[in-house]
């Protein structure tokens, strides 16, 4: 095994709390703590402490790689101060954040490897606190950087849940007043939007426009494609803008999904929706992959178009 910026533990090494703090530093009191001096920052993480306060249901591996976990605060909205504020700070400086993990309080935790902060850097959540009353909590996503425990934890032979429900419009986040919480940008605005115009025209066609939620095992929360067009056997990943960056994470997207279902027994097709056509040799590309190509007109139609160069 290897250890990730000459840190003094290996990924998958074993050890008590107190022996890695007297290596590196930090407060042994809290489950997250700066150490080496304010360059570096360890996460612990321990289920059975945070499910009385339902923290299991979101806390863990999650089904697209990343691992979410609640920030410090027992009772009350908890707010971006202390330890939820370094970490947040770590994450946007690209300082390194050191994941460990235990099953049970007393025992030597398991070191995952380094982290950073994913993108969002984190979600708010209703937990109970300690006296009882609901309240928000601060729920950091954390993604794996190199080599990490992820592989120990989380595999994709196993079982794969789909799910199919009534497809809605997106709708923007609503901000809670105890958090922080990032306002919704400009782009992820038009995504939402392009979502709302193309499904309602779909409905009008009289296509069956659904909603198609992937689970994998050992792995919490879901994947969730855009929009899935069952009377097409179509699996649609939206981007708000034609530019090569937004299409490449579009077919990366999209593809994924339409392997896990196929892993899962269902063969599907992919398609990527974008607000006008992109530029020929990134049609090419689709048409290559045999993606279908999906963009909108200035009059407000859309056009099935992979098939279609011209």
């Amino acid at each position: 095994m290897m250890k990730p910026n000459n840190f003094p533990v290996e990924i998958g090494q074993k050890i008590l709390k107190s022996d890695l703090h007297k290596l590196v530093g930090g407060s042994d009191q809290h489950g997250m703590t700066s150490c080496s001096n304010g360059s570096a920052f360890l996460v612990f993480h321990n289920p059975q402490s945070g499910k009385p306060f339902g923290y299991d249901k979101w806390e863990g591996w999650q089904s697209d790689g990343t691992f979410h976990y609640t920030g410090q605060g027992a009772n009350g909205d908890q707010k971006f101060a202390g330890p939820n504020k370094t970490l947040l700070r770590m994450g946007e400086r690209g300082l390194p954040i050191h994941l460990f993990h235990t099953e049970q309080k007393g025992s030597p935790y398991t070191y995952f490897g380094l982290m950073g902060l994913g993108n969002p850097e984190y979600e708010v959540s209703r937990a109970l606190g300690k006296d009882g009353v609901e309240r928000d909590v601060i729920v950091f996503h954390l993604v794996p950087i190199g080599a990490s425990g992820v592989e120990a934890v989380q595999k994709i032979d196993g079982e794969i849940a789909v799910s199919i429900s009534t497809w809605t419009p997106p709708k923007a986040m609503v901000a809670f007043p105890g958090v922080q919480k990032k306002p919704v940008t400009q782009i992820e605005l038009e995504e939402m939007r392009l979502q709302a115009r193309f499904g309602q025209f779909l409905i009008e066609m009289g296509e069956n426009v659904k909603a198609i939620n992937i689970s994998l095992e050992r792995a919490k929360g879901v994947l969730h494609p855009d929009i899935f067009i069952e009377s097409r056997q179509l699996v649609i990943e939206a981007k708000p803008s034609t530019s090569r960056e937004h299409v490449r994470l579009a077919i990366g997207q999209v593809l994924d999904y339409v392997h896990l279902l196929e892993k899962s027994g269902q063969s599907l097709r992919a398609g990527i929706l974008l607000p006008a056509r992109p530029q020929d040799d990134l049609c090419e590309l689709l048409h290559k992959l045999q993606i279908e190509l999906i963009y909108e007109t200035h009059n407000g139609e859309f056009i099935f178009a992979t098939n279609n160069l011209d």
